[in-house]
């Protein structure tokens, strides 16, 4: 837990890191189950018990991009990897076929792979605080995706296979998104949260 502690101490110490998000583990289910840091991951990574590793967590590791190790975890449900410095995701991402929540808040993200849509267990997808310009059209066959966050980002459009997705939460807030998408205008009932730009939210009421 070396990598945690570290954390802590330049919490205390007023260093700019930030601590890693506690709140996402059930203490009494998920705990066994979990790695944090980089000093876990790359022990826990050469053992043969890794399929039983659920939720992997790497924030504020100050990565520039995502360890080999972690797509070895193909049993993972949740990875977090807030408060980095990641530019992108490699292709291998896919080899997390049961990922159900993926947490990249906070990063320098321009771009994701294409073969993302076949993560199809996805249910939550948290990219705030990206750079994020344009978003794949795979994304479309996310058929389990639930949530999506994309707060703050450089989002000029929205890509129309989006209109299969059954979201009920959708942040586009802080985003400079000019058109949008019929589908989103007409479906928007169906959203039981729905963040855009005050443009979209006022076109609502015409």
């Amino acid at each position: 837990m070396q990598d945690f502690r570290q954390k802590i101490l330049n919490y205390k110490n007023n260093n700019a890191s930030f601590l890693i998000n506690l709140r996402r583990i059930n203490y009494n289910r998920e705990l066994k189950k979990t790695l944090i840091g980089l000093e876990q991951l790359i022990s826990f990574s050469r053992l043969r018990t890794i399929e039983k590793i659920d939720y992997i967590n790497l924030d504020s590791c100050e990565l520039t991009e995502v360890p080999e190790e972690v797509f070895k975890f193909s049993n993972l449900s949740a990875l977090s990897l807030d408060n980095n410095y990641l530019t992108t995701l490699p292709d291998s991402i896919i080899n997390l076929r049961n990922l159900k929540r993926l947490y990249l808040i906070n990063n320098r993200i321009k771009n994701l792979p294409s073969n993302m849509g076949s993560l199809t267990s996805l249910e939550s997808i948290y990219l705030s605080y990206n750079q994020i310009e344009s978003l794949p059209s795979s994304l479309g066959n996310l058929k389990n995706l639930r949530s999506l966050y994309l707060y703050n980002n450089n989002l000029k459009a929205i890509p129309d296979t989006f209109k299969t997705l059954k979201l009920s939460t959708f942040d586009l807030r802080g985003n400079p998104v000019k058109d949008i998408p019929v589908f989103l205008k007409e479906e928007s009932s169906r959203y039981k949260k729905i963040f855009c730009t005050e443009a979209f939210l006022s076109s609502l009421d015409k």
